[in-house]
């Protein structure tokens, strides 16, 4: 982009495409999240929209809470993930951030990854974090982001996530 100090990688409609998983994923989730007494409560702010994204301090999507709770007192936090592979990555940038967090709130934080193929689910598993043997290896994308990848062997299903928050 002529003036800028930077190229831009992806397209608006690139982006916005993964987005739409992301959000499928996030449905998928609160309901399941319904199912066992809990909901969500907005942490992270959605900047899909804004003209110019710049990359910084992520945080996670929300705070899981107990839907009976009157205090609303927060159990952990929750980030979501759409991917279209069994590969579970991350932007290393928000895996630092979250672990950040993490030391600041003194709250676990869940990363929940519905993998799709076609349109359909076809895993729902979680990583809790922090967690010292989570991370496989780091590499760098075709974006030009480093990504760390989770081992699969870690993974939790989510359908289960009720075995970990009602213990938290």
């Amino acid at each position: 982009m002529e003036g800028r100090d930077f190229r831009v990688i992806k397209s608006g409609e690139q982006f916005l495409r993964n987005y739409k998983l992301h959000d499928k994923s996030e449905s998928i989730g609160c309901k399941i999240l319904n199912n066992y007494g809990y909901a969500t409560i907005p942490f992270g702010e959605d900047r899909r929209y804004e003209k110019v994204w710049e990359a910084g301090k992520d945080k996670p999507d929300c705070f899981i809470i107990k839907k009976e709770d009157p205090d609303k007192r927060k159990l952990c936090m929750l980030d979501w993930k759409a991917k279209r592979s069994d590969s579970y990555k991350i932007n290393e940038r928000a895996y630092k951030s979250y672990i950040e967090i993490i030391g600041k709130i003194n709250l676990k934080c869940i990363i929940a990854v519905a993998v799709f193929k076609k349109e359909a689910v076809s895993s729902f598993k979680y990583f809790l974090l922090p967690d010292e043997d989570l991370i496989q290896k780091r590499k760098r994308e075709w974006d030009g982001n480093y990504t760390v990848i989770f081992d699969p062997e870690r993974a939790r299903d989510f359908r289960k996530i009720d075995v970990i928050l009602n213990n938290l």
